[in-house]
């Protein structure tokens, strides 16, 4: 249920409701039409969404769980359409809390792409971890890419990195694979673009890679 109001010029949302999934969600309007630049702003925020549930509920051949809240928020000041991006800055914020992947298709490619370098059983289980996150931020022109962080009991990573539309995707990760008291760390690089990326091993020789 949401209540959208306009009043000399200005647009706010009055009252916002949504429900499912144990989550708890919020959502703000505004803008101001009334000036020579028109400024528009929104913010969208869910908490504690039960991913246990919504994999049930879905009957995948792959299964997820854990407790998802992210925040999605964006302003510009445009007189035309080409200045919304120019004049913009959003951001995405996305973690998941106690959560597990068993079998699906991202796991089940990278560890195609790992045993081809050598690492076997590194994807091809299930794999529980405490906290993972990432977070993307567009200002003007330029876009971002942070917070890339997963922890699980033997697979860790940290990262960031950034986008364009000329270089696509540039993000170094150093993926450490802990085997009882021994430690691999693998040289990521992710490069593409955002609706293809691409994994390869970081390496002075040329790496195959392997694309999404």
């Amino acid at each position: 249920n949401i209540d959208i109001s306009l009043l000399k010029g200005v647009v706010k949302t009055n009252n916002f409701t949504l429900e499912g999934y144990n989550g708890i969600y919020s959502f703000n309007l505004y803008s101001s039409l009334n000036q020579n630049y028109p400024f528009f702003k929104f913010n969208l925020e869910a908490k504690d969404i039960d991913l246990n549930r919504i994999s049930d509920d879905s009957k995948l051949d792959y299964s997820f769980g854990g407790k998802l809240s992210f925040d999605m928020n964006f302003e510009t000041s445009a007189f035309r359409i080409g200045q919304v991006v120019e004049n913009g800055k959003a951001g995405l914020n996305i973690e998941i809390k106690d959560g597990y992947i068993n079998n699906t298709p991202i796991q089940n490619k990278l560890n195609d792409f790992m045993v081809t370098n050598n690492l076997k059983d590194v994807f091809n289980r299930k794999i529980d971890f405490s906290n993972f996150s990432i977070s993307f931020a567009q200002m003007a022109n330029n876009f971002y890419i942070r917070n890339f962080n997963l922890n699980a009991t033997d697979l860790n990573f940290n990262s960031y990195g950034k986008f364009s539309d000329e270089e696509g995707l540039e993000i170094p990760l150093n993926l450490n694979i802990r085997n009882e008291n021994i430690i691999d760390r693998v040289p990521l690089e992710i490069t593409g673009f955002l609706e293809a990326p691409c994994v390869k091993v970081k390496s002075k020789n040329k790496t195959e890679s392997t694309c999404f």
